[in-house]
């Protein structure tokens, strides 16, 4: 009965409450007073939220709309919380300019590609060209045969070649001076091996000079000499790795033996682009096997029948295919071969030795010998291929580099300075990174 008596009475207050409030709003000072407030937000709503969003406009709209967006990204916080406008880098703004521009700079490119397309053309010197930048990709083809020349044949008073710690023109530099004693041919530093030794097969060193002293004696009319004179294969199917592969079998015959040596006819060098006495011959292309007088005098003995006779001169013709091409290798530095990496896989087990390693050595030993120095027209024609490869990403390069104007490049001649003419001599040509070399076999083609 209490609980329903206080009930009525809350619902009887409630009421009057009710009834009190409608009669206030519905008198006119309420009304004004309603009225007024809702205008008053207003009023400071434009004021205070949409007039001041005008000067921002304004100020952003100094810039262009590339330009503002980039101002927008590069915008920085402070350590108190303020932001700040960041220093904008060069790239860019390279956005922005114009198309001529671009024009502008294509054409400087086409016109450095060109004039060094030019020196290729004409066989004119490339790197020292008065006023021009030097083409990175490019080498000097005269100048590297002729020092390589000193590097492949003895001195006027028999001395023997300047192989030393120090390669390319340094070392051509010193050799008449005080440092000639460090070259003699106990020091293991053939000048077209390259690398650490631990980045070459083992014993590359040694057995590249070696290689060298037997095929280049320093008397080639000592009656005591022997020869091997053998023409390149040339059967239908057999691409130049075939023929590496028999003329190295031959080359191990010879060393076995005590022959030299003597490359005949290449049936690829029987064109027009090699010249002269280089036609049909592997000096069209690398360094003779041997030395010339060494070669003149095995053609001498091929005249005489007594050197038929006494075992003097030899041809391939005398050996069987299996001596040539799965013969014994020369035995004279041991079985380094045995120390080679394993690289052979078979159903995803790693072969460590197999019976085949010795001959791998051997063939990429005489490969690297018979090829190790290229002939001026070879060197030509890996200047075209990586002039037509990428030589105008060569010259867009060299001109983004250059410290002047670009409208003075050509117009003065720079003098090279000892470190790069003699210490930096035998940089090898640029070529873009990362690079694939891949050789596909004659017989998967």
């Amino acid at each position: 009965m209490e609980g329903n008596g206080h009930s009525s009475s809350s619902k009887s207050l409630e009421r009057v409450i009710y009834r009190k409030a409608m009669q206030v709003g519905s008198s006119a000072p309420c009304k004004i007073w309603v009225m007024g407030f809702f205008c008053g937000v207003c009023i400071m709503y434009l004021f205070g939220v949409a007039l001041p969003t005008l000067p921002i406009q304004q100020s952003h709209s100094v810039y262009p709309p590339v330009r503002r967006a980039v101002l927008w990204n590069f915008t920085l916080t402070g350590p108190d919380g303020a932001t700040a406008m960041g220093e904008l880098p060069s790239s860019p703004e390279k956005i922005e300019e114009p198309k001529e521009n671009e024009h502008i700079t294509e054409a400087r490119i086409t016109r450095l590609y060109n004039a060094w397309s030019t020196l290729l053309d004409t066989n004119q010197k490339v790197l020292k060209s008065s006023g021009m930048p030097r083409p990175p990709h490019l080498e000097d083809c005269r100048l590297n045969v002729e020092r390589n020349k000193l590097f492949d044949s003895y001195g006027d008073n028999g001395t023997f070649p300047p192989w030393t710690l120090w390669k390319g023109s340094l070392s051509l530099e010193l050799w008449g001076q005080k440092y000639s004693e460090y070259a003699n041919q106990y020091r293991q530093y053939p000048p077209w091996i390259v690398g650490s030794d631990e980045e070459n097969y083992p014993l590359t060193r040694q057995v590249q000079r070696d290689i060298w002293t037997h095929q280049h004696p320093r008397n080639c009319s000592d009656p005591s000499l022997r020869f091997l004179v053998a023409d390149w294969e040339r059967l239908p199917g057999f691409g130049i790795g075939a023929q590496l592969a028999g003329m190295s079998g031959l080359l191990a015959i010879a060393i076995k033996e005590k022959r030299i040596l003597v490359t005949n006819y290449y049936n690829r060098a029987d064109h027009n682009g090699c010249k002269g006495a280089s036609r049909s011959s592997w000096s069209c292309y690398f360094f003779k096997e041997t030395s010339l007088n060494c070669h003149k005098r095995a053609f001498e003995l091929m005249q005489s029948k007594a050197s038929w006779a006494d075992g003097t001169v030899k041809v391939k013709e005398n050996y069987t295919s299996k001596q040539m091409w799965v013969g014994r290798i020369p035995r004279v530095w041991g079985e380094p071969w045995k120390y080679l990496q394993p690289t052979t896989e078979i159903n995803g087990k790693l072969i460590r030795n197999h019976r085949k390693m010795d001959r791998r050595w051997w063939i990429a030993q005489a490969t690297r010998y018979l090829m190790r120095f290229p002939t001026e027209y070879m060197c030509g024609l890996l200047n075209g291929a990586r002039h037509s490869a990428f030589g105008f990403e060569a010259a867009k390069l060299v001109l983004q580099s250059a410290q002047d104007d670009s409208s003075k490049v050509g117009t003065t001649t720079r003098t090279e300075s000892d470190i790069e003419r003699l210490v930096w001599s035998d940089h090898k040509p640029y070529i873009p990174r990362p690079v694939l070399s891949m050789h596909v076999r004659m017989g998967s083609l």
